[in-house]
């Protein structure tokens, strides 16, 4: 049997394995997932993992932008032993990784064997980056496997660009965008999906047109939403209410009305208050995990009161349906009326709490 025929019943051997598998971790999920009357949960198939909190830009609306004096104080980059702890924990109940939160991804030298670990576990994987990076493997982010990647530039030029990406090179982003494009084309392969992601807001709105221009001759996708801004003096106005993200669209009051509200519920039933935002979801849906194992509720939350447990050192089940965990979950399935505040959801600087400015934002961006 020659080397070619060897390699190619075993690639087909591995592509039928890795189809069982898919099957396996399908049924997982079955029978469906409940919110439980003590407000445990069953798993999340969607994973949140931090490979690093360290940016190489400085964005005024983002954490690392900000350098707030309540951030996370650990700055660091997950290791691939410690990767692959969390993904053995996990593996048996994840459809979806996303390898971001608040750095860049790609500053984790061992990001590109992460997603590998991943996909050949039947996992569908994600990055969101800046791409503003002068050393970028195009062979080594193609061959990852990766599923999905969204380059965040909000502008057509470099002026518009950088007053919200400050740092960034835009003719650099354009030029690691097209060398990805070329790389996916001569590689033959046809992920990762790459998307350009332009986030509106005053200063660039005017730039919407060409953006589209820019993004058809680099031959990727381009999609708009409004810039959810901490600064009245930056709000778009040229797209409306129904671009902004599907994170920041709470639930419809009627449909909040009628709702069944006693517990056990599937986890498909559960109808939050129309106040809170749809990224309050994540804490029946989804984990966020970061860099150095600890967990915290959702994505929006960051500093070092937050952290709900640390997976690399405790089980799922230890961390996922915690005493910590649970009374987040009755905090939010029953926001709107007079209840204890949980110790993170009620107290945290967070979307969830009325009185902050993204939340009031959000409001009157929704009116």
């Amino acid at each position: 049997m020659s080397q070619n025929i060897v390699y190619k019943t075993a690639k087909t051997a591995k592509k039928a394995f890795m189809n069982i598998r898919k099957l396996l971790i399908d049924r997982r999920h079955d029978p469906e997932p409940i919110l439980g009357s003590d407000y445990s949960c069953s798993f999340p198939s969607q994973y949140i993992i931090e490979p690093g909190n360290i940016c190489n830009l400085k964005c005024p609306f983002c954490v690392n932008g900000m350098e707030r004096k309540d951030s996370h104080p650990n700055r660091g980059f997950l290791g691939l032993n410690e990767f692959k702890v969390l993904l053995n924990k996990i593996s048996p109940y994840a459809r979806r990784i996303y390898f971001y939160n608040w750095g860049e991804p790609f500053l984790n030298k061992n990001i590109h064997s992460m997603v590998r670990l991943a996909v050949d576990r039947g996992i569908e994987t994600y990055i969101s980056s800046n791409l503003s990076l002068t050393e970028l493997n195009y062979k080594a982010i193609i061959e990852s496997g990766l599923t999905s990647l969204v380059v965040s530039i909000d502008g057509a030029c470099q002026e518009t660009y950088g007053k919200y990406r400050v740092g960034g090179d835009y003719q650099l982003v354009l030029h690691n965008l097209a060398g990805l494009v070329e790389a996916k084309k001569r590689l033959n392969k046809a992920t990762p999906n790459i998307y350009w992601q332009f986030l509106t807001n005053k200063f660039n709105e005017h730039d919407v047109e060409k953006a589209k221009e820019t993004a058809k001759s680099l031959e990727v996708s381009i999609y708009f939403n409004k810039m959810t801004v901490l600064d009245e003096s930056w709000e778009a106005t040229a797209l409306d209410a129904s671009t902004v993200h599907e994170y920041f669209n709470g639930s419809d009051p009627t449909l909040y009305r009628g709702a069944e509200r006693t517990l056990p519920l599937f986890l498909k039933d559960v109808v939050f208050h129309p106040d809170l935002l749809n990224l309050c979801k994540q804490i029946i849906n989804m984990m966020t995990i970061n860099w150095d194992g600890g967990v915290f509720p959702c994505c929006s939350v960051y500093n070092k009161g937050a952290v709900i447990g640390n997976l690399i050192d405790q089980s799922l089940d230890e961390v996922w349906n915690s005493e910590t965990f649970k009374k987040c979950r009755k905090y939010i399935y029953n926001y709107g009326g007079d209840q204890e505040k949980s110790p993170v959801c009620g107290t945290m600087p967070c979307f969830a709490n009325s009185d902050h400015p993204l939340v009031k934002n959000r409001r009157k961006l929704m009116q």
